[in-house]
């Protein structure tokens, strides 16, 4: 419990983090980036000592029982009188005895709930190896595979689809910024709210937005680590004047501006990969 609980705290600080970066400003985001890799793995190497040492002690304090039982055997044979034992099958509980027996109940529960807490972060881990973040990872280095590509990291910090394509824009020796492809989006949106505005909706209602909602959507794109999707896809695709296709897990990949002509920016598309959302990457040759 205790270790969910700093895990919790951690993915806390990582947003305090991430949000407290300055637009624009690469130093700080990489230095950001750099910290929040080195809190994550210290995390992770401090809560598998703490099993390993569990583990261990465990071990010692069962020899140690076991290595004790027979001493009290003999220490309590001879301190009793035969005389002062009772006649029939049944020994009398005495109040020591008693005591001895809830102490050792407790410290039974104690050991009991550690096991089924370790034995859930066990679960856990197993899980994260064999469950829908493998399984879909596994599925897109295979399709990438095949076309003689290999996934390349973009950071998880709300402009992973911006910077995606800032990457495959540098294959092809176009220089962008993440900056400049948001108020390229933003632009776009607003000169084209009837191709766009349809298929946004309101988070909370489910309505379509209102205009005014739209204009906000719009400036939030433009000036914030709003999270990019398929919307912005499309727009950048017509910005750039050039096809995207999204590489992913589950379903066929998508191509968005198949009108345009010549090579795609390609980005693989993940659902599983952080606990946080989706999440785009780039890709790169093999």
């Amino acid at each position: 419990k205790r270790q969910r609980t700093e895990k919790k705290d951690l993915q806390a600080k990582i947003q305090a983090l991430k949000k407290s970066i300055p637009k624009g400003d690469k130093k700080k985001k990489k230095e950001v980036t750099e910290t929040i890799a080195q809190l994550e793995e210290e995390l992770n190497a401090r809560h598998k000592k703490e099993i390993e040492e569990f583990d261990a002690s465990c071990a010692d304090q069962s020899r140690l029982e076991d290595s004790e039982k027979p001493e009290e055997n003999e220490d309590k044979d001879e301190d009793v009188d035969e005389d002062d034992i009772p006649l029939g099958p049944l020994r009398i509980k005495t109040e020591n005895n008693q005591r001895m027996s809830k102490a050792q109940k407790r410290r039974d529960k104690k050991a009991a709930k550690e096991r089924e807490r370790l034995e859930e972060i066990e679960r856990q881990e197993e899980e994260n190896k064999h469950g829908p973040r493998a399984k879909e990872q596994e599925m897109i280095s295979v399709k990438l595979k095949d076309m003689q590509l290999k996934m390349k990291e973009i950071p998880s910090d709300g402009d992973c689809l911006f910077a995606g394509l800032v990457d495959q824009l540098s294959q092809l020796s176009i220089d962008s910024s993440v900056e400049e492809l948001r108020n390229q989006t933003a632009t776009e949106l607003k000169a084209q709210p009837d191709q766009y505005l349809p298929f946004l909706v309101h988070p909370r209602t489910g309505d379509m937005l209102t205009e005014e909602e739209y204009g906000q959507y719009c400036q939030s794109m433009a000036s914030t680590p709003a999270w990019g999707g398929q919307i912005e896809l499309k727009a950048l695709s017509t910005v750039l004047q050039k096809p995207i296709q999204v590489i992913q897990g589950e379903g066929p990949n998508i191509t968005i501006g198949e009108e345009f002509s010549g090579r795609p920016l390609i980005l693989t598309y993940h659902r599983h990969l952080h606990g946080l959302g989706e999440h785009y990457n780039s890709v790169s040759s093999l």
